[in-house]
């Protein structure tokens, strides 16, 4: 199981910013770090958790969003670099940022790129 799963649509794939999270994954699998994405087209394809309550909530506008350890921790926007080097202990060197802090802990998640409160 990965630790980090992305929920997308097809269209936010397209954008730049989509692009850039490729480019990033493709990095990641350099040093063996697999982030699970799955591309959505109702929030039905979503598995019951806190990411598929906010995009029944406020749709599919919600996404891309990441999900790490099971916990929403980034909605309406790709993780950046500097997320995802943090939230996957990734080794300095690989991505264009290195990490800030270690890896999150189960009870020491933060909300990151774009979670609003509900």
């Amino acid at each position: 199981m990965n630790p980090m799963t992305v929920y997308e649509t097809a269209d936010s794939m397209k954008t730049e910013d989509g692009a850039r999270f490729t480019a990033s994954l493709e990095k990641l699998a350099t040093a063996r770090i697999a982030v699970e994405r799955v591309t959505v087209a109702c929030p039905g394809d979503i598995p019951d958790g806190e990411v598929r309550d906010i995009v029944t909530e406020e749709g599919l506008s919600a996404l891309p969003a990441a999900e790490y350890g099971g916990v929403a921790v980034c909605t309406g926007a790709y993780p950046t670099d500097q997320e995802l080097a943090d939230f996957l202990d990734v080794p300095d060197g690989i991505l264009s940022v290195n990490r800030n802090r270690g890896p999150a802990m189960a009870n020491d998640i933060p909300p990151a790129c774009g979670i609003r409160p509900r």
